[in-house]
């Protein structure tokens, strides 16, 4: 029917605007007050550090010198740090959780790991990052002295490794249950395959996927090879551009997809002795095996 297929195209259009504002809006300041912040930074530690080598008797480094006077906003930056990687291992555990049907097995493995994950980065805010303080405890010196430091980086690294793990583990289970409900759609109703409403669905997950397979991709770099501060905001970032360009590399494109609400559908059922059933509709559609799917991503 061209009219649902050119509504259907206008409505992508209108949610793409809006996308496109939302990142407008909302990255472009982002970025803004990184610069403006980076900025400020290289001159508090300029206005310290210039004057005592200039001096004849200046013996404080830069690391001193950043950490007089903007230890105390990086100890409190650190903290912000660390509750979002809580969020990042939270939302896609949530997200595989619903798509998988809500077992109990995997409710009891997500629990754990949140758990662990924010003792873990608890333990880094209390006795790893409060080093950065102006003052910092003594407990927080004897505890980065162990073993030359390496108690602290162990702590660092095995928090990063449990969340690059909780990244791997939600994408591979839904990538799984995309996988399964493509042969379920294919073997049972192979002509709800062309529907507009399966491919919607089907983008969805996709774009659900690749964006957790470049983010797992990331956070497995940021833990193997330490390269540093992490953009923790890439992931929403990363949905919102993917979804604004409509570039996604399974389903390039949503707005392709014709509507097809009148679309006949032939059912064989087997009755007896091989007798056959053959129904066609041609106003409603049933449903397919993606109902459970469409309610539950977000």
């Amino acid at each position: 029917m061209p009219t649902m297929s050119n509504a259907t195209t206008i409505q992508l259009g209108e949610i793409a605007d809006d996308v496109r504002t939302m990142a407008d809006y909302r990255i472009l300041p982002a970025f803004l007050e990184s610069i403006l912040y980076n900025v400020y930074i290289v001159w508090l530690e300029l206005y310290r550090f210039l004057p005592s080598r200039l001096s004849f008797n200046g013996t404080v480094s830069a690391s001193d010198a950043h950490q007089e006077l903007v230890g105390n906003i990086d100890y409190a930056r650190e903290i912000f740090r660390e509750t979002i990687f809580i969020l990042c291992d939270l939302v896609p555990l949530w997200r595989a959780y619903i798509i998988f049907g809500k077992p109990r097995w995997l409710k009891i493995a997500n629990l754990s790991i949140i758990m662990l994950s924010s003792v873990l980065y608890v333990i880094n805010v209390t006795f790893v990052y409060s080093i950065n303080l102006q003052t910092p405890p003594d407990f927080v010196i004897r505890f980065t002295e162990v073993r030359n430091g390496d108690v602290a980086l162990a702590v660092l690294m095995l928090s990063a490794s449990l969340t690059a793990f909780a990244e791997v583990f939600a994408t591979v289970l839904i990538s799984w249950k995309v996988w399964v409900h493509r042969r379920q759609v294919k073997a049972l109703i192979p002509e709800y395959r062309s529907s507009s409403n399966h491919r919607r669905l089907v983008a969805v997950l996709n774009i659900v996927i690749e964006s957790g397979i470049i983010y797992s991709i990331l956070w497995v770099l940021y833990t193997i090879m330490s390269i540093g501060v992490l953009g923790v905001g890439i992931y929403p970032t990363l949905v919102v551009v993917v979804i604004s360009l409509r570039s996604s590399v399974l389903e390039r494109s949503v707005s392709d997809a014709s509507a097809v609400t009148g679309m006949p559908i032939h059912l064989e059922v087997n009755i007896g002795l091989g007798t056959q059933v053959e129904t066609a509709h041609a106003e409603k559609r049933t449903p397919g095996p993606d109902l459970a799917l469409r309610d539950t991503v977000v």
